[in-house]
């Protein structure tokens, strides 16, 4: 339960004391991106380019389109 109130606070009051809590709240609920894909929620992790794909946008594109081809019949 301490979990989902330092997630809910993080979203109500994105103070730096509570963002710092981000990563262990993330691994309690089994919600990182390679618990997912663990859990077959996901078919892979798609690596982002230098800076994130919100810097890049283009640069992360042609990673998004190919793992979309290469998971399309899974």
């Amino acid at each position: 339960m301490l979990v989902v109130t330092v997630t809910l606070a993080v979203l109500l009051h994105p103070s730096p004391q509570t963002r710092a809590r981000v990563p262990q709240a993330t691994e309690a609920l089994k919600i990182t991106a390679k618990a997912l894909v663990n859990f077959e929620v996901m078919d892979e992790i798609i690596p982002e380019p230098a800076g994130g794909a919100h810097a890049d946008p283009m640069a992360a594109f042609p990673a998004i389109k190919d793992a979309i081809l290469r998971n399309w019949d899974r």
